[in-house]
């Protein structure tokens, strides 16, 4: 066993031994039930013809609880006639058997009491608020009394009517704090409610700590448990998807467990990581699970894939209890050279102290279909549109001797009708149509249970959960299983001391389809849309139809694209990642005096990913018939990943008079390293034995790689009054990823906050309640930059002596021992306000981000041995705004409703890029270069020929200028001549669009009526663009077309790839991705509490649920947040057949007990 892996199974050990140690010690300390638990313990037991006192002592021999009472009571002179409880709670048992007989009890410290009930009573009084108005609608009840309560009035009177012990009185009312008052002998009480203005005390999570949400001085989003809860998604960032100002979520792959981008305030990298570092119970994940180096891709280029799939799919939704989103650098600087595209903290649920064990089961159960279809011709229009498009290309060889009616057998195989085609031709009726579409999509099923425990002591809190998620994929052969646990447990071994832990294993096994992709790359999306429609799946005897365009282009029949049967391509290929993953932390805190506590963190992210691919021997290849030998062909790739982190903070409170101050100050050391076995084999004996080592030829090799973060960190947040609010931070980070010039890095920050509302001559107002202005100021960095990307690495050089090659090593990459980070810094104002004590609340920022030293290849004199050297030389500039207004009312007794709208404007910009450089050009799916990346636009704009219509008449033709170099012809494209020099070249490129949304868009709603609720989010995203590549091969009849090439405005019908001009990159390629899409829709029942009780359950809810029913927009594909080049900012946005989004239908049951 290697090093890494042994340290691998260090760790896993490590962590068993805490777990079980910390789960023993728990247990220990649960033997002692809390307060919550005595009354709630289940007993069977049955009494007939016993004295009470009988029973009672019954009760108490077989609960294990003391009770006490006086003889005054007489419960031996009381009859127990017939009494039969099975599996009840003690106290439905104690209130059934004395409750008849004016005796009533409580529980104190363990100990049952029972006493003489009381003579009925009134309390009677008025709620009113801080400013004497009445509160209507709010309850007032007894404490630990269920079902006795009142609402106050439209004047805020109430009248209760109380019997027994009756001793604390709770009044409750939504946007206000919850009063508890000891009643004694009170007949009357008025209770003054607090308003809680935007739950201002709430704790939100920040890096390394929380802090009281009126208190906050940056730009901090958050998204509760509520709002993700009972969503049939695979992973929490499709959950997130319009919900926090400023945070782009798409869902560009529909594939389960497929990759969702997360964007934070635009995009600020051209060739660097734009993902947000995501930190999951303190511990950042490791990022490597993203790259093909973790989860394996073909080296040969037929072969290569662009599908991902989502490592945050390995962890439940339902176990997360709030996602914070650090936006600014004010937030995130406390995370230094990781910073820059922002934060997600995932903080996951912990059980509640003094809290009985609370079971609670969640599963459901749905179908998932496809959206929408693409519109491509049917059978008999295909074959006459590719008759049309063949004779026009047989008569432009010959215009004066070629006709349409010339003979097949004396045109050239571009020109012929392939023989399939000619019954079609020929209009010979009811001949059967194949829709590819229907055939490789299907009605997907999806499944999810979940079962979790939670509850504590007076020192001790836990919550555990297993999860098992099977959702079938809309492509055939294609899906996702996981298998997940939880443990998070704290306590506290004595007053001064806090141990906890967080463990979470997880097994993901993805079935995938190499659903992405050019068709020659065997993109079954794409080979879908153009196979044939005039050929079948399946042959008379139930076997595949293979090969029949490829026999009939490599026969010379006819020119058509040699593309396999794309349903056998997804059901016979085999194509499978298994994702083995634990994520965890353990920590203890000390209290080391009064306001000054340690904390020391040790946590894991360890990963292990299993890819194997197998294309069988029964395929044909383009050139190679069936059985195949070279495209018989497999790999495999093993990788590991090891990241671990060790922390220890010191915090320090203190109140002096009006000053308060909080100081943190810590160290932080983090390692990952990465391993991984790559080996491929073709042309095995048999499809039956796909083990590589029995391919006839093989190859492989091994790769390792690592770094390591050395970081301290400091924070002051100060407050004075509650009305000026400061915070500064710094963070000093040596990463092993820079060179070794530039090893170190400081990332400051401050930020301030005046709460204009607590200031003596601000109004007394119902409306406005609070106002705090704030603004901020930092510097954060970004480390996604290659490994060891300023070091010359080596690579092979063989050379010859003699008649002998032998092996030799060369510097392939140049150093450079200044490369360092990727820098931004922002500034940040904005405004909190809330109105009538909380029930709105509206936040705006207007934020500035600059971002230089991006990390660009700069050509370099050929002298030094390289052709171009990595250098930080670019600036990026995104600036914006985005305001939050949200809602939570209770209106009347039985209506609650939340309710929120987002909308973020976000401008992109490249500012400057290397010396004497003004742009750059990339290619996409298209031959020519379809990118740009221009000083003064937006990173990845669309870059090609704009499209004034066709040509109609050949005077128009001979008259205008038309693209040099290119066959154009009458019925082809007007391409503008932009810069009016007469000709139509490369220089009349334009930018033609990009896919940074001008402004995106959430409304969210849940509203609650007595037992049912709803709840509903809508996204929207506007002005943007996707660059439809598909068009590259449905514009040309060797494959089936989209319909829109038989509308007047298409150009004309051409044969093959390549023969005409309009598949070069155009206005036409071009289309408006904005779009408005409904992401979820629920609507659920919860059960009365009488049923609840006859079930022995707290709460049950079932509830029918939707996800993305609805979506309207113009984009004429499947999706419009399609992005064929996941995690490629400069090629964001193209579509060249990815994997469909669904849409989702479920029905599901959520039971706690």
């Amino acid at each position: 066993m290697n090093k890494f892996h042994s340290l691998t199974y260090t760790f896993m050990r490590i962590f068993t031994v805490i777990n079980v140690l910390l789960i023993t010690v728990v247990t220990c300390l649960q033997a002692a039930p809390g307060r919550a638990q005595v009354l709630e313990k289940r007993l069977s037991v049955s009494y007939t013809g016993v004295t009470l006192h009988e029973a009672v002592q019954d009760l108490q021999d077989k609960s294990l609880t003391e009770f006490a009472y006086t003889g005054q009571l007489s419960l031996d002179a009381i009859q127990v006639e017939k009494a039969d409880f099975k599996n009840q709670q003690l106290g439905f048992i104690l209130r059934t058997l004395v409750g008849r007989h004016g005796i009533v009890f409580f529980e104190r410290d363990g100990i049952i009491f029972l006493t003489k009930a009381q003579q009925p009573r009134t309390i009677s009084g008025n709620i009113t608020d801080q400013r004497g108005a009445p509160i209507s609608g709010a309850t007032v009840s007894i404490k630990n009394r269920n079902g006795l309560a009142v609402s106050s009035d439209d004047q805020g009177h109430y009248r209760l009517a109380v019997t027994g012990n009756a001793q604390i009185l709770m009044v409750s009312f939504m946007g206000y704090y919850t009063r508890e008052i000891t009643i004694d002998n009170r007949a009357a009480i008025d209770v003054t409610l607090e308003p809680v203005v935007q739950a201002l005390d709430e704790l939100v999570v920040i890096g390394y700590g929380r802090q009281q949400r009126d208190k906050i001085t940056g730009s901090v989003g958050q998204l509760k448990a509520e709002a993700i809860k009972d969503k049939p998604v695979t992973s929490f960032d499709q959950a997130m998807a319009g919900r926090i100002a400023g945070v782009d979520i798409s869902q560009s792959s529909g594939a389960p467990g497929g990759a969702v981008s997360i964007t934070v305030r635009g995009t600020s990298s051209i060739t660097g990581g734009n993902s947000p570092l995501i930190v999951i119970d303190g511990v950042p994940i490791s990022s490597s699970s993203y790259e093909r180096f973790s989860q394996g891709n073909s080296t040969q280029n037929d072969f290569v894939s662009s599908y991902f799939v989502n490592p945050l799919s390995s962890i439940n939704p339902n176990d997360i209890e709030s996602i914070e989103v650090l936006k600014d650098a004010a937030a995130a600087a406390i995370y230094g050279s990781r910073g820059s595209n922002g934060v997600i903290l995932i903080t996951t649920k912990k059980g509640t102290k003094d809290s009985a064990p609370q079971i609670n089961l969640h599963a459901y159960g749905g179908l998932q279909q496809l959206t929408k279809k693409v519109d491509v011709m049917g059978a008999y229009e295909f074959a006459d549109y590719s008759k049309l498009a063949r004779d026009l290309s047989w008569i432009a060889k010959n215009p004066t001797e070629h006709t349409a009616d010339d003979p097949q057998d004396i045109r050239g195989s571009g020109d012929r009708y392939a023989p399939y085609l000619i019954p079609y031709i020929n209009g010979t009726p009811g001949l059967p149509e194949t829709d590819w579409q229907d055939e490789i999509y299907r009605s997907a099923a999806m499944q999810n249970y979940e079962l979790s425990v939670s509850g504590g002591t007076g020192r001790t809190r836990y919550y555990m959960s297993g999860n098992f998620l099977d959702q079938q994929g809309i492509i055939i052969n294609s899906g996702l299983k996981r298998y997940g646990a939880r443990v998070n447990m704290d306590t506290e071994i004595t007053p001064k001391l806090r141990l906890g832990i967080n463990f979470n294993p997880s097994f993901t096994n993805n079935n995938m389809v190499n659903s992405d992709g050019e068709w020659w790359r065997e993109g079954v999306v794409i080979s879908a849309l153009m196979y044939h429609p005039n050929l079948p799946v399946r042959n008379p005897d139930g076997s595949f139809a293979l090969g029949e365009m490829i026999r009939t282009n490599t026969s010379g029949a006819s020119s058509v694209a040699t593309i396999e049967n794309p349903v056998a391509l997804a059901e016979l290929i085999s194509n499978s990642l298994h994702h083995t993953r634990l994520l965890g932390n353990t920590y203890a805190e000390l209290e080391l005096a009064e306001g000054l506590k340690a904390r020391t963190t040790f946590g894991v992210d360890l990963n292990y990913m299993e890819r194997f691919y197998y294309r069988p021997k029964v395929l044909n290849w383009r050139s190679q018939p069936a059985p195949t030998t070279t495209f018989n062909y497999a790999w495999s790739n093993n990788s590991s990943s090891r990241n671990w982190l060790s922390e220890t903070t010191l915090t320090y409170d203190r109140k002096i008079g009006s000053h308060q101050f909080n100081l943190l100050a810590g160290y932080s050391a983090q390692q990952e390293g990465n391993r991984r076995t790559y080996l491929d084999g073709r042309n095995f004996p048999n499809d039956d034995i796909q083990t590589l080592n029995a391919a006839q030829t093989t190859s492989g090799y091994s790769e390792h790689r690592e770094w390591t973060l050395l970081s301290y960190l400091g924070r002051l947040t100060y407050d004075y009054d509650n009305r000026y609010l400061l915070m500064a931070s710094i963070r000093r980070d040596g990463s092993s990823r820079f060179a070794r010039n530039n090893k170190w890095g400081w990332f400051p920050s401050v930020s301030a906050g005046w709460r204009l509302s607590e200031e003596s001559f601000f109004p007394d107002s119902r409306v406005l309640s609070d106002v705090k202005l704030r603004a901020s100021y930092g510097s954060t960095g970004n480390t996604e930059i290659p490994y060891y990307g300023g070091t010359a690495l080596l690579g092979e050089a063989n050379y010859v002596i003699g008649d002998e090659i032998r092996n030799g090593l060369a510097p392939n990459t140049s150093p450079n021992a200044n490369l360092s980070w990727e820098t931004t810094r922002t500034f940040d104002a904005g405004i909190d306000i809330a109105f009538f004590h909380g029930k709105l609340a509206l936040t705006a920022d207007y934020y500035r981000a600059d971002t230089e030293d991006l990390l660009l290849n700069v050509t370099v004199p050929g002298t030094s041995g390289f052709t171009n050297s990595l250098q930080n030389i670019g600036k990026v500039q995104n600036k914006g705004f985005e305001f939050l207004l949200s809602t939570e009312q209770q209106i009347g007794r039985d209506i609650w409703w939340s309710g929120s709208i987002n909308f973020s404007a976000n401008k992109n910009k490249v500012v400057e890029l290397g010396p004497g450089q003004h742009q750059f050009l990339q290619n996409g799916g298209l031959t020519d270069p379809a990118f740009i990346v221009r000083v003064g636009e937006p990173i990845g704009s669309y870059f090609g020929y704009r499209v004034d219509g066709t040509f109609q008449t050949l005077d128009q033709f001979n008259s205008t200028p038309h693209l040099e170099g290119q066959n154009q012809a009458v019925g082809d494209f007007i391409y503008a001549d932009t810069n009016g020099d007469g000709r139509v070249n490369a220089d009349d490129r334009v930018i033609l669009g990009d896919n940074n949304p001008r402004f995106t868009w959430g409304f969210a709603n849940t509203l609650r009526y007595k037992s049912f609720d709803l709840a509903f989010n809508i996204q929207g995203k506007a002005g943007f663009e996707v660059f439809n590549a598909t068009h590259r091969y449905l514009a040309e009849t060797w494959g089936n077309n989209l319909s829109i090439y038989n509308s007047p405005e298409a150009p004309r019908p051409v044969q093959g790839v390549g023969s005409a001009s309009h598949t070069r990159p155009s206005s036409w390629h071009v289309e408006d991705g904005s779009f408005i899409r409904l992401r979820n829709l629920t609507f659920g029942y919860t059960l009365p509490e009488k049923l609840l009780g006859r079930l022995a359950m707290k709460t049950a809810r079932f509830y029918v649920s939707a996800v993305n029913p609805f979506t309207w927009t113009d984009y004429s594909g499947y999706n419009p947040e399609v992005s064929n080049r996941y995690g490629n900012a400069v090629l964001a946005g193209e579509d060249f057949g990815n994997y469909p989004a669904s849409r989702t239908f479920s029905l599901g049951v959520n039971v706690t007990f």
